[in-house]
This record gives C-alpha cells, structure tokens and sequence, in this order.
C-alpha cells in the first residue's frame, strides 16, 4: 500500500478565458 498522500499534487488548469 502507497503510503498516505504519495500522489503529486494536483495540477490545476490554468484559468483561460473562453472568449468567443
């Protein structure tokens, strides 16, 4: 068993604004 909080932090998206 992995130990406790082994997985890479979670990258966030980066904040694109959708302009259409």
């Amino acid at each position: 068993m992995r130990s406790k909080g082994e997985k890479p932090p979670r990258r966030r998206p980066e904040r694109t604004p959708r302009r259409r």
